[in-house]
């Protein structure tokens, strides 16, 4: 038990000092532990706050990036949306004042697309472009140099020259990227800021994947576009093809008849050439006549058929008179010879409404003998795979042409064998009879040459007497016999007409084209006369 009274010495404290210290010191290492815990937390939370920021902008990026990729899967034929998506994100991300994407197409810079800006400014800037690139733009230097460029201050920057447009825009850093296919340049994307300074490396990564996926979506449409060309160059070779094997199989359908293979022709020249309507000429003398036409204007129609036309130098039939060679009118209206009042010119115009026209010239053995000519009431040049259809139907309608006519001497000289062959199958059954012989002479001459009366006359006594006559009527071959013709031809049939006025019945007379030969080369036993109503040449088969 331990007695009050007694007092302890120093060596009784020592414990109780060193438990005193022990206590501070561990109070002390707790508090120091707090301490660092507490730090230990705030810099926990504050990584975890940049890695969470860090995610989210990666995801942010990553979802921009997938977008951009739909978009270019949805328009395969259209870059515009794409490039529009990109100046969007690209601004949206890197939080800059303004995106703006251009396009390059190896001598001038385009403007593609723009975010950022208000309408205003986006047309002002549309304005200035096309632009040939320089130093003075961001955009024109990285594709120049085919590098990222960037602009810290362009207020500090003596080559830039828009530090007007800058103060405006409020933006004082730029940087380009360029678009590079196959490392050459062809375009770029570029995005400003309020603040001077560089760009993190992740923005300007960001905009290379941006710029990527441009070279995707651009390279995506014009393989589309080249499959469409392609596959339109194949229809319409077939197209092309098709319709001449259609035009061939109408001329061996339609021996000797030429309308039917020239109307198949301008059809599907005026068609297929997308003209408005068509003719075919055919040269008479040092003019042309239209001998068809499909879907020309009436009243354009009934001029040309009217009589043969003489185009004047300018025009595109008259060029082809000239040379020999396929001519093409752009505007007929810029024509001198519409401006000096050619007639066929003004007539194109006026009665066609055309402005755009081709000829080209149908040649056999280098003899003009026609033209198909095709028309549009639009200003717009036909192009060389439309002419060179032109000229495949120009040579097979020289071929449906030689193929008439060798077809048609064929027919004559069959037909004038045949008709031999009837004189003398009458010559023989009347022995003792002429004028069954010379009835059946008239009848065939007339039916030979397509006249439409035929007379023949036997010389006696210096006088022309009728003998036979195929056409005329019973009583103007009763006056012939009457009245034998002299042998001087105008002042004989003069008179003989001044005779017919005086009796009482009239005398019909409507020939335009007569023909006479002697039925004796070497003297003038007798005459035989062929006429017809319609002005036409009798040839001389």
């Amino acid at each position: 038990m331990r007695d009050p009274d007694r007092q302890e010495s120093p060596t009784d404290t020592a414990p109780n000092v060193r438990g005193k210290r022990f206590r501070e010191s561990i109070a002390r290492l707790l508090a120091s532990i707090a301490g660092q815990r507490q730090h230990s937390y705030a810099d926990l939370k504050q990584q975890l706050d940049i890695r969470t920021k860090e995610l989210t902008e990666a995801l942010e990026q990553q979802t921009a990036t997938s977008e951009i990729l739909r978009v270019i899967s949805s328009s395969p034929t259209d870059v515009q949306p794409v490039f529009d998506m990109i100046a969007q994100s690209a601004a949206r991300l890197c939080k800059a004042r303004f995106c703006h994407v251009f396009r390059f197409d190896g001598e001038l810079m385009h403007f593609a697309a723009s975010h950022g800006l208000t309408p205003e400014g986006i047309e002002a800037l549309r304005r200035l472009y096309p632009l040939a690139p320089g130093r003075a733009t961001a955009a024109g230097r990285s594709i120049l140099s085919g590098t990222v460029e960037e602009i810290p201050d362009v207020h500090a920057d003596p080559d830039y020259r828009h530090g007007h447009t800058a103060k405006i825009l409020n933006y004082r850093s730029i940087v380009a990227v360029p678009i590079l296919k196959d490392s050459r340049p062809i375009g770029a994307i570029i995005i400003g800021q309020p603040q001077a300074g560089r760009f993190p490396d992740w923005q300007i990564k960001l905009l290379k994947t941006f710029a990527d996926q441009a070279v995707i979506a651009i390279e995506n449409v014009r393989s589309f576009d080249e499959v469409q060309a392609r596959s339109r160059e194949l229809s319409e070779s077939l197209e092309q093809q098709t319709a001449t094997s259609e035009v061939l199989g109408v001329i061996s359908s339609s021996p000797g008849e030429l309308e039917p293979v020239f109307q198949t022709m301008l059809e599907k020249a005026v068609r297929i050439c997308e003209a408005k309507f068509g003719t075919l000429y055919l040269r008479e003398g040092d003019g042309f006549r239209a001998v068809a036409m499909h879907n020309a204007p009436p009243a354009l129609a009934e001029e040309r058929r009217r009589c043969p036309v003489h185009p004047g130098p300018g025009s595109s039939l008259g060029r082809v008179a000239r040379t020999k060679q396929v001519a093409q009118v752009a505007d007929v209206t810029a024509l001198q010879d519409y401006i000096d009042g050619d007639p066929f010119a003004v007539q194109a115009v006026q009665l066609g409404g055309y402005r755009t026209v081709l000829s080209v010239p149908l040649l056999k053995e280098q003899e003009l003998i026609g033209a198909i000519t095709i028309y549009r009431q639009e200003v717009q040049a036909f192009n060389d795979k439309q002419i060179e259809l032109v000229r495949s139907f120009a040579s097979q309608a020289v071929i449906a042409i030689e193929n008439t006519r060798l077809l048609n001497e064929l027919r004559e000289s069959l037909e004038q064998q045949t008709a031999t062959a009837d004189v003398l199958k009458v010559i023989s059954r009347s022995t003792f009879d002429l004028q069954p012989v010379l009835d059946t002479l008239v009848q065939s001459a007339a039916r030979l040459c397509e006249a439409e009366t035929a007379m023949i006359f036997l010389q006696k006594d210096g006088l022309y007497h009728l003998v036979a006559n195929y056409g005329f009527s019973q009583e103007y071959e009763t006056f012939l016999k009457k009245h034998p013709v002299y042998q001087d031809g105008v002042r004989s049939w003069d008179e003989l007409h001044r005779k017919a006025d005086l009796f009482t019945f009239r005398i019909s007379w409507p020939i335009a084209t007569t023909l006479g030969t002697n039925l004796n080369r070497s003297v003038a036993s007798g005459r035989r006369l062929a006429s017809r109503c319609s002005v036409r040449e009798v040839s001389s088969a």
